[in-house]
């Protein structure tokens, strides 16, 4: 937040005098929050001081859409984001791959089926995406948690269960994802092929 330094008399000159901007209210049953707000805006219906009474995160969200469109502008980066993160990811686990064919092979040789060898890969391409999703999640728990305690009713920013879930099932998803292509190799590898490589 940035200090704004203005000469209040000239603020006030431009607002009705004595009024609010306004008011922060809780309420005791958060399932009857709509019908509450409609309750309190057809009080002041029709008049010079209509309301529009919302819950927080909806404050909050509106107050950022006057920066610009926030919600395209995080899609769009977020998106960036992924793409490399699965870029980067399917890399390491391809290059891991070809690292260790002889492994592979040896694995082979010691009797592991062509699907456990296979298997190795998929579980290592999951446990690669669950611990950074684990870091992640855990990391935005800390900073969300630490954004209300240091600005209060001013940042609106914690972590639902529901996008928690979501977070786990997309690591899921991409730890399969990547872990799919190193898989199929390591099915196919052939014992001979792998050792005349070496």
């Amino acid at each position: 937040l940035l200090p704004i330094l203005v000469n209040y008399n000239y603020l006030h000159e431009t607002y009705d005098h004595g009024s609010e901007g306004w008011y922060v209210f809780s309420i005791d049953d958060p399932e009857r929050s709509t019908e509450i707000a409609q309750a309190v805006d057809s009080k002041f219906a029709n008049s010079f001081d209509e309301t529009s009474t919302m819950t927080e995160s909806e404050g909050a969200r509106e107050f950022m859409s006057q920066w610009g469109d926030i919600s395209l502008m995080v899609t769009g980066i977020l998106s960036a984001v992924f793409f490399t993160m699965v870029l980067l990811t399917m890399n390491t686990m391809i290059q891991s791959y070809r690292e260790r064919i002889p492994e592979f092979a040896v694995l082979k040789t010691l009797g592991f089926s062509n699907t456990k060898v296979a298997c190795f890969m998929i579980f290592e391409g999951l446990l690669l995406s669950g611990l950074s999703a684990l870091l992640g999640i855990a990391f935005g728990v800390i900073v969300t948690s630490g954004a209300q305690e240091m600005f209060g009713n001013l940042v609106f920013m914690y972590l639902e269960l529901e996008t928690i879930i979501w977070g786990a099932v997309i690591a899921t998803v991409l730890g399969l994802f990547v872990g799919i292509i190193p898989a199929i190799g390591a099915n196919r590898l052939r014992i001979v092929d792998a050792l005349h490589a070496r």
